[in-house]
């Protein structure tokens, strides 16, 4: 009886060992995603205002001196 209940206890701590470990290596793998994720976006970023690509809209008049918002 002594015995079953250390074995259900052992293989508890087991278990729960296992578990921990798969939340460890998820959540590592979900900051890894963001992480590359935030540097992508950071790379686009810095590339879009060093080409000059980024849009920005700007405010300009049109033939009739009525201003018109223009996308640069």
């Amino acid at each position: 009886m002594i015995r079953d209940v250390q074995l259900l206890r052992q293989r508890r701590r087991k278990r729960i060992t296992v578990y921990s470990n798969l939340l460890s290596v998820a959540t590592e793998g979900c900051n890894q995603q963001r992480r590359h994720s935030d540097a992508r976006a950071k790379q686009h970023r810095e590339r879009d205002r060093g080409s000059g690509t980024a849009e920005e809209e700007v405010v300009a008049k049109d033939l009739k001196g009525e201003e018109v918002a223009v996308t640069q």
